[in-house]
């Protein structure tokens, strides 16, 4: 997200929704939907075949399965706004998609107002999803601010233990 907010600075519109677009897919797809559904079952087997399955590779299957999953677990997208009140998912599905994939395969200009939405949009997904799901897992990140610390005290963590921090990609 800082790459997509100083492409925007820089007047490179379109590159920077690509990326806000893009991050909030990947952020979808592997910190979201592949947990919850694996957190569904109780073989690990059974899990990786079939949220290999279901979570295949298709932005918009994730799209799709994102409402459902989420309300399974009770993770009201609805609650998550811009704050001009609209509604991030539905903002990022019927706006900032069809306009990312024309922007890529058409060459449609993107206007910088756009740009600056899209950020807004996935930090606010971003944070509404992940900051749910950790706390569902007891997980210290949305008080401690730090993904590779367990904070004492906060969530799970009944004791300090420190990570070191990595790509989750690599």
């Amino acid at each position: 997200m800082g790459e997509a907010t100083a492409l925007d600075q820089l007047g490179h519109s379109g590159p920077s929704l690509v990326l806000s677009v893009s991050a909030l897919e990947l952020v979808v797809r592997y910190f979201v939907l592949k947990p919850l559904v694996s957190g569904a079952f109780i073989n690990d087997l059974w899990a990786e075949l079939l949220v290999d399955k279901l979570v295949t590779g298709n932005a918009w299957k994730d799209r799709e399965l994102l409402p459902m999953i989420a309300r399974e677990w009770s993770i009201d997208l609805d609650n998550i706004v811009l704050s001009n009140g609209e509604k991030a998912w539905d903002f990022f599905k019927s706006q900032l998609v069809p306009r990312r994939n024309n922007f890529v395969h058409k060459g449609d200009p993107i206007a910088p107002e756009l740009s600056r939405v899209a950020i807004e949009c996935t930090e606010a997904l971003f944070d509404g999803l992940l900051a749910s799901i950790a706390r569902k897992f007891q997980m210290s990140w949305p008080e401690s601010g730090a993904w590779h610390r367990v904070a004492q005290g906060v969530g799970a963590g009944r004791r300090y233990t420190e990570y070191d921090p990595r790509d989750p990609f690599a």
